[in-house]
């Protein structure tokens, strides 16, 4: 389905976030990146790896770098939310595709919302 597209995945919780990783992978993804949005571990700069899609923790949004969010909108970058939030709102702007799915959330869901915001 990403067909080779590379991925940048940020998610505080390091358990969700390999779980991510192994289904993007599992969905041909190209080269994945994860970060988390805090400590140490610095985000890497999404110009630097051709992105095709981010997956991006609502609650980490918050903690994410304003450049590295105007980047993705900016570059029209598809985009997944995720949320532990019950009232699930649309984060991005009209500009961006994207899509928001609730935590915890299966292979399907995610599968899903990334047809969804590749098109």
């Amino acid at each position: 389905m990403l067909n080779g597209r590379n991925v940048l995945i940020v998610e505080d919780n390091a358990l969700i976030s390999l779980e991510l990783e192994s289904m993007a992978l599992d969905l041909n993804a190209g080269t994945v990146v994860s970060a988390r949005s805090g400590g140490d571990n610095k985000l890497p700069f999404p110009d630097q790896l051709s992105l095709g899609l981010a997956i991006l923790d609502l609650r980490s949004l918050a903690k994410v770098s304003a450049r590295l969010y105007d980047y993705l909108l900016h570059n029209r970058i598809p985009t997944v939310f995720l949320t532990t939030e019950s009232i699930i709102e649309n984060a991005a702007s009209a500009r961006n595709p994207s899509a928001t799915i609730s935590k915890p959330f299966s292979t399907e869901d995610l599968t899903t919302a990334v047809a969804i915001v590749i098109g």
